[in-house]
């Protein structure tokens, strides 16, 4: 029943997001009337949801045993003991960071490089079966595949929220991690002269600033480190608004960042903005209370220090 929800919200989800790339991207069009035109995303967005769900499966796969070794190597004490050098001592968790690194390299993949190929077996088979689809060039192809990946994941949320206990609340989070980034990319267009939007409609135009703000979220980046965090959310934040100002360059309408300093500045302002994600996400449980040693317990408790003399 779960697996059939699933598939049910996210067929249709890309389905919607297949024809918003239609909408902003040129070298993407279907033709014909509404019922073809339907029944063409139906099919891509089908193909693109199985393709991404599947195409990845073997990678995360093979990395379970490295996953399961790693976590086995950290929990062997007895190792650790008996390790003779500082080579072999630090070895589990060099271990560890190597299997952590193969982890994001594949997570990368799956995000990026996966949704472009996915679009593309959809949109070629439906070609294939002579609906009215036209794909032309590899960028164009990249963007909408990245568009429908970014787009189809927001689309799906409501089906999270019907499910589960506090519906209202993750509605409202996830409401807010997508608006207060789309406030702060449209106060940047607004606000700061060098960052401009190409002339359109007001409907076009906010459907393009929503979608450059899912592809701006794709990619997530969490910082917390004292006196620079702010400086490097900043220039994490700078990069992938840079990043999403480049692959509009094949959308209509385009966003456009002329210069070093409107390009801070706009980096600036959707940092400030995204701050307040942090006010989103739920605060950790503490800790639980350390337990008492049972064979050497110490009887002045963690607190008592012995007065020196």
């Amino acid at each position: 029943m779960r697996q059939a929800r699933y598939w049910l919200t996210v067929i249709p989800a890309s389905a919607v997001a297949a024809w918003i790339a239609a909408l902003l991207v040129p070298a993407y069009h279907v033709d014909g009337a509404p019922a073809v035109q339907c029944l063409t995303f139906l099919l891509t967005g089908a193909v693109f949801a199985l393709v991404f769900r599947f195409l990845p499966w073997p990678a995360h796969r093979a990395l379970r045993p490295l996953e399961r070794r790693a976590a086995r190597l950290l929990r062997d004490e007895d190792a650790a003991f008996d390790a003779e050098t500082e080579w072999e001592f630090f070895a589990p968790i060099r271990f560890a960071w190597l299997v952590g690194a193969l982890q994001w390299l594949v997570g990368l993949v799956a995000t990026i490089v996966v949704p472009p190929v996915a679009f593309w077996l959809g949109t070629m088979l439906v070609i294939a079966l002579g609906l009215p689809a036209h794909l032309d060039g590899f960028w164009p192809t990249v963007v909408a595949g990245l568009i429908v990946r970014a787009v189809r994941g927001w689309l799906a949320q409501p089906e999270r929220w019907l499910t589960g206990p506090r519906k209202l609340i993750r509605a409202a989070r996830s409401a807010a991690q997508l608006l207060l980034p789309l406030g702060g990319i449209t106060a940047a267009v607004a606000v700061v002269d060098g960052v401009d939007l190409d002339p359109a409609s007001w409907t076009r135009q906010l459907l393009t600033l929503a979608v450059l703000t899912t592809l701006f979220l794709l990619v997530t980046l969490y910082v917390a480190a004292p006196f620079v965090t702010t400086l490097l959310r900043i220039a994490g934040n700078g990069l992938k608004l840079w990043s999403v100002a480049w692959l509009s360059t094949w959308m209509d309408p385009s966003l456009r960042i002329d210069g070093w300093w409107p390009f801070l500045l706009a980096a600036a302002i959707v940092t400030t903005a995204t701050w307040f994600l942090r006010l989103t996400h739920p605060p950790s449980p503490p800790p639980p209370p350390p337990m008492p040693d049972p064979f050497w317990s110490d009887p002045f408790g963690p607190h008592y220090h012995f007065p020196l003399r």
